[in-house]
């Protein structure tokens, strides 16, 4: 399953590096939206975060009952960042509430062709 980490649209990253810096050097105000602990996002945005040298167990997960909840409290600015597919977040990215920083994806969702530089952001290393 390919995934997408989502940040809020009016937040001051518009790349992975950027975010990524920012979320290693301030892991207290990391708050993360996911559908539970278990989960394959859950495990995606803790192996993300540990191979950016961060510490997962300074930051917050926030649970939610599925993506589409998670990409409405990253809208509303109750979390930071949101790891989970496209599906959950793409009501909120075509409105303009939220914004993709990276996929694991290897090529382009033919969904959301407005985005040229999704290969150079993709997370896949």
């Amino acid at each position: 399953m390919d995934l997408v980490l989502t940040v809020n649209a009016n937040s001051e990253w518009t790349d992975i590096k950027a975010f990524s810096k920012w979320a290693v050097a301030n892991p207290d105000k990391l708050v993360w939206a996911n559908t539970g602990a278990v989960s394959t996002a859950s495990f995606s945005t803790a192996e993300w975060y540990a191979k950016i040298g961060g510490d997962i167990s300074k930051t917050r997960m926030m649970t939610t009952a599925g993506g589409a909840e998670s990409a409405t409290q990253l809208a509303a600015g109750n979390c930071v960042m949101n790891f989970g597919d496209f599906l959950g977040s793409a009501s909120m990215v075509r409105a303009g509430k939220v914004r993709y920083l990276a996929t694991s994806a290897q090529k382009r969702n033919p969904y959301f062709p407005m985005y040229p530089r999704w290969k150079k952001t993709a997370l896949r290393g």
